[in-house]
């Protein structure tokens, strides 16, 4: 699933050379890149799949408007991310939909730990230089 939450950035900056999308990344820190990018994401995912789209089934909300609420809740949670940290704003918002819309649909098919390594693999790859 990380794959498929990735994919829009390959496709995008598969053929921008490595310099334009961040530098190399130094291999002594990628063990520690990883631990944090699932850690991180953890917390993340607990709060909206295990809180938000958990509340979202109590008040029983159909799963396909559950799952597009979530990533919509995701989303909006990265605002701050898109137009402060970045200069990629829509971008950031647009991806961080579509990886909340999958980690959406992995938490009701699979629970939160195969959500939060769809989520933390997927930042790990895009963060680490390997694609």
């Amino acid at each position: 699933m990380p794959i498929i939450v990735i994919l829009p950035f390959v496709v995008f900056y598969f053929s921008k050379p490595i310099a334009q999308r961040g530098g190399e990344v130094p291999l002594s820190i990628i063990p520690s890149l990883l631990i944090f990018s699932l850690l991180g994401n953890f917390l993340e995912e607990l709060l909206f799949r295990g809180y938000v789209q958990s509340y979202l089934r109590e008040q029983m909300i159909g799963r396909w408007r559950r799952i597009l609420l979530s990533g919509l809740f995701f989303s909006a949670g990265h605002i701050f991310l898109a137009s402060t940290v970045t200069d990629l704003g829509l971008i950031i918002l647009l991806f961080t939909f579509w990886e909340g819309f999958i980690c959406a649909l992995v938490y009701e098919k699979y629970g939160i730990i195969s959500a939060t390594l769809t989520h933390g693999l997927s930042i790990f790859l895009l963060s680490s230089g390997f694609l």
